[in-house]
């Protein structure tokens, strides 16, 4: 086993139900809707530092597997998460085959 399918078992087991994963559908702009298990939070706090300039920012956001989507998720895509609506703001890939991905509250 290399280092790849490592990183990958790793990934499902920290995302998987009972640790910090949980059931979430995910509603592609294109194509359809399909229920993967991902690492939700609402307290998601990123730092940015500019010189002497710092900035925190909390953003909701899920951690999911890519591979459990048919595309990568783009801006405007939705999710359905513990009975509210998301919409994808942001979705950064970290080369692993996780992506973390920027929500924002929408109607349902």
């Amino acid at each position: 086993m290399g280092w790849p399918e490592i990183l990958d078992t790793c990934n499902r087991i920290v995302r998987s139900p009972g640790v910090f994963g949980e059931t979430v559908t995910y509603r592609p702009r294109v194509g359809s809707p399909v229920t993967i298990t991902a690492a939700f939070s609402e307290e998601y706090e990123e730092v940015a530092s500019d010189s002497n300039l710092t900035v925190v920012s909390a953003r909701p956001n899920v951690l999911l597997r890519l591979a459990d989507l048919a595309l990568e998720p783009v801006e405007g895509d939705r999710l359905d998460c513990r009975g509210q609506a998301w919409a994808v703001e942001e979705s950064r890939t970290d080369g692993t085959g996780t992506s973390r991905v920027f929500l924002r509250k929408v109607a349902p």
